[in-house]
């Protein structure tokens, strides 16, 4: 839903509203990514599976 309103919102040129809803994308974004590390902690298979996923995942949130 997030995404939805980013989208729309830039397309009318409302741009406060636009950063407002980025920045929530990012912190939704962030929260996954440290709930999945903290998840696959100590586990090497799971490790080995997520780590390329989540290095894109760390790289867009940059």
């Amino acid at each position: 839903m997030a995404l939805i309103k980013h989208q729309r919102y830039a397309h009318a040129k409302q741009f406060k509203r636009t950063n407002r809803a980025l920045r929530k994308l990012k912190t939704y974004l962030g929260r996954t990514i440290r709930d999945i590390a903290r998840h696959i902690a100590g586990d090497a298979e799971l490790d080995a599976i997520c780590k390329w996923p989540l290095y894109q995942a760390s790289t867009m949130l940059e």
